[in-house]
Parts: structure tokens; C-alpha cells; sequence
């Protein structure tokens, strides 16, 4: 009696952290502790003997949402190639199961990022407030991104593991899909400053300097990796678009502020300068 035929892995499966160097389309990284959520969806339950290792976007999507994504060729058309991102990268956790590791910055230590974060944000509210500024514009998000780089560099230093992933990331570009139109990139809208997304690459370039996988071989002809900007709109595109909130019944109005953000010139916060 012949042997029963062995379980194979679904063709578009990468198996471990390490990811080639071309890939056919956006992929996002399941953990072995991510068998448990991933066995209660159809459509993701082939993948879970194999785990750890890449599932594609589109894969993940559909399970999650019940339907195909309809903004895949939105995040291809914002990175220019495939994407790459993990659940372990962000700080907050709805779906996916992450173990976080406990974070230390300026001698304060935090159960896990998100309570870091949440207490820089905290402080810069503070001063913001004390200064006769309201929470909300610009500055405002400029303090949040540097409040969220600080929260990126901690987690990262504070866990082998998450660095171990985002060693297998190099030479792809990282998105964050979510609605959250600062920290990701909603594939809906097709709006966000993937501003997590960024932190995380700039993050990456320092601790692995190169363009593709050769920074192992620290190859001298390996183009370097180049830290990117986080993109906020200007302070008029936000004093539109907090008017429209105002006057939310009025859909003439929110289309007016949509037009009026998507004219004006963002503004640059530089990721280098600290």
C-alpha cells in the first residue's frame, strides 16, 4: 500500500522570513502564531501547515474581508513594485495574534509599544494645549510621527525577532494598508501618507544599508538605501478638510474639501533630520 501523498504548500507560499529579490505580486507575513486566526478562514487554512512564511495581499484580504480587494493595483500604483508588511509591524492588533515585547525609551520601560506611544502622544497633547494650540493640523501630526519614529526604533530594538523579519523585507517597499490616513494607506480612498510604512523603511535603511539582499556580502557595488519623507498635507488642506467635518451634512461641501486638499503642495517632514 502506497504511502499517503504528503500535503503540498500553495505555489504562491513563501516559506520562512527571507523573501527573493523579484516578487510577482504584495505579499504579507503570517507567523506560526498566526495558525490559530489563519485555520478559522477558508481561504487561508491551506496556508497554515507551512507557516511560518509570505501569503500574497490579495489572499489575505479576501479572507479577511469576505470579498476580493478591489485596491490591489491602488498599493502596486502607490509603491511602483510589490509591497511587503507583517502584523508584527504595526503596534496595534485587532485580527492578527502578536506577541509585543516590552519597549524602554528615555529610561521609561512600557508593556508594549502601543502604551509607549500612547504616552508620548499624551505628552505632546499637553504642550500643545498649554500653548493655546488645538490637537489637530500639521504640527500637531508632525509631533505624532515623531512620537510613532521613537515607538518604531524602541519595539525593533527591543525584539530580535521582529528585526529577523524585517531582514527578510530588504529591497522591497513597505506599505501599510489600512484606512488610517496618516499612519497607513487606504487602498478605498486611495489616500494616506503611509507615514508607519515609511518609519518602519527608515528604520530598515539604518540597521540594513543597502538596496537589496547583497548587504550581506556588503557587496561595494550594492546600491544604499535612501530614507524617504514622511508626506503631510499643508496647514490649509487640513483647515478644509476639518471645515468639511464640520459640515458633514453638506456632501457639497466634503467633495469641495476633498478638491481643495488634493490641489494644495504637501509639505515634507525629513526622516534624517531628528
Amino acid at each position: 500500500m502506497s504511502a499517503p501523498l504528503r500535503p503540498q504548500a500553495p505555489r504562491d507560499f513563501i516559506a520562512g522570513t527571507q523573501l527573493p529579490g523579484v516578487l510577482a505580486e504584495p505579499m504579507i507575513y503570517l507567523s506560526k502564531r498566526q495558525a490559530r486566526v489563519a485555520a478559522e478562514l477558508p481561504m487561508l487554512e491551506p496556508y497554515v501547515p507551512f507557516l511560518p512564511g509570505w501569503v500574497p495581499l490579495r489572499v489575505t484580504s479576501h479572507a479577511l474581508m469576505g470579498r476580493p480587494s478591489t485596491g490591489l493595483k491602488v498599493a502596486l500604483a502607490k509603491t511602483g513594485k510589490p509591497s511587503v508588511w507583517a502584523p508584527e509591524f504595526n503596534i496595534a492588533h485587532n485580527t492578527w495574534d502578536v506577541d509585543e515585547p516590552s519597549v524602554e525609551h528615555e529610561g521609561d520601560v512600557y508593556a508594549h509599544g502601543l502604551a509607549m506611544y500612547a504616552h508620548l502622544e499624551e505628552e505632546h497633547k499637553a504642550v500643545t494645549v498649554a500653548n493655546g494650540q488645538e490637537p489637530f493640523g500639521f504640527l500637531w501630526d508632525s509631533k505624532r510621527v515623531d512620537a510613532m519614529r521613537n515607538t518604531v526604533t524602541a519595539r525593533f530594538d527591543a525584539s530580535e525577532e521582529l528585526r529577523e523579519v524585517l531582514e527578510g523585507t530588504v529591497g522591497h517597499p513597505l506599505l501599510c494598508t489600512n484606512p488610517d490616513h496618516l499612519w497607513g494607506f487606504d487602498t478605498v480612498e486611495d489616500a494616506g501618507a503611509n507615514a508607519l510604512g515609511i518609519l518602519t523603511h527608515n528604520y530598515r535603511a539604518k540597521l540594513f544599508p543597502v538596496a537589496d539582499a547583497s548587504w550581506r556580502r556588503r557587496s561595494a557595488g550594492a546600491p544604499p538605501i535612501r530614507e524617504i519623507m514622511v508626506v503631510l498635507p499643508d496647514e490649509h488642506a487640513y483647515a478644509g478638510r476639518k471645515a468639511a467635518k464640520e459640515r458633514v451634512g453638506n456632501a457639497g461641501e466634503l467633495e469641495a474639501a476633498r478638491e481643495q486638499r488634493a490641489a494644495k503642495k504637501p509639505r515634507r517632514i525629513r526622516e534624517d533630520d531628528e
